[in-house]
């Protein structure tokens, strides 16, 4: 699983290492920002969350098309990073409030989660893990929201 973010409180990413930490997922985060240092301190002690800090534009596309799904639990009036994930074949878990939820489709390209809880994150991990996406499908969704269109 995968934070691609600025690390800053309200996009509520300590959901997420919670959830990783609670459920004994790996988790990548990558970025940089005032909430990093409560993150690590949230995920002390478990080996399974790797700070990666800011990354490339190369390396944003490599963690997005490896990723099993982006965990984007912010209220966002769009989120760029959620397109950016579909476009590379990823999932996206996120929340059923502001511009995500006009980008995903419950269980066809990614997870809605209906409130912000590191409970609701992890069981949304688990059903990922539980399906299978097709790639493809999963760029087409993107494309509504293209440079082009």
């Amino acid at each position: 699983f995968l934070i691609l973010s600025r690390l800053v409180r309200y996009k509520r990413f300590d959901l997420v290492v919670r959830a990783a930490v609670e459920g004994g997922e790996r988790l990548v985060v990558a970025g940089s920002g005032e909430e990093e240092k409560r993150l690590r301190r949230i995920a002390r002690g478990y080996s399974g969350v790797e700070f990666v800090g800011e990354v490339s534009e190369e390396e944003k596309i490599s963690l997005l098309s490896r990723a099993r799904a982006l965990v984007f639990p912010a209220l966002e009036d769009f989120g760029i990073v959620v397109v950016e994930s579909l476009a590379c074949g990823t999932p996206v878990i996120g929340y059923s409030r502001g511009g995500v939820s006009e980008i995903l489709r419950h269980g066809y390209n990614g997870f809605l989660l209906e409130e912000q809880s590191w409970e609701n994150v992890l069981d949304a991990m688990k059903r990922v893990k539980s399906m299978s996406f097709d790639p493809e499908e999963l760029r087409r969704s993107s494309l509504p929201f293209s440079s082009r269109r």
